[in-house]
């Protein structure tokens, strides 16, 4: 669910989980980089995990602006937090520690 495009439009981002586990149990957020053959729609080239398991829900993937990290939001500690991972490797601390959620339920209004 929640697909993203990157900026320069060779990876995707989704939020996926294994049935019959529901998105609050755990989900993953993975990262794929697309391969664009000539005869062809774009395929899926390689694909990473880099948030969230069967014991974390993860949500709202999406690229920053830059395309060099993902954002998303994890109840890892409890709360659901915002993180950022850096692409090339490595992941800022959440945003906003402490007791309080920043997700919204599925079919909130914006």
């Amino acid at each position: 669910m929640q697909p993203a495009w990157h900026p320069a439009g060779d990876r995707l981002c989704w939020v996926e989980w294994d049935h019959p586990n529901m998105p609050w149990d755990g989900t993953e957020l993975r990262v794929a980089k697309l391969a664009f053959p000539e005869d062809g729609l774009p395929v899926v080239a390689a694909t990473e995990v880099v948030a969230g398991n069967s014991q974390v829900s993860v949500f709202q993937g999406m690229f920053s602006t830059d395309g060099n990290s993902v954002l998303y939001v994890s109840d890892e500690t409890g709360w659901g937090h915002i993180y950022r991972k850096d692409l090339a490797g490595g992941r800022w601390p959440n945003s906003q520690p402490g007791s309080a959620n920043t997700e919204r339920p599925p079919g909130a209004m914006a």
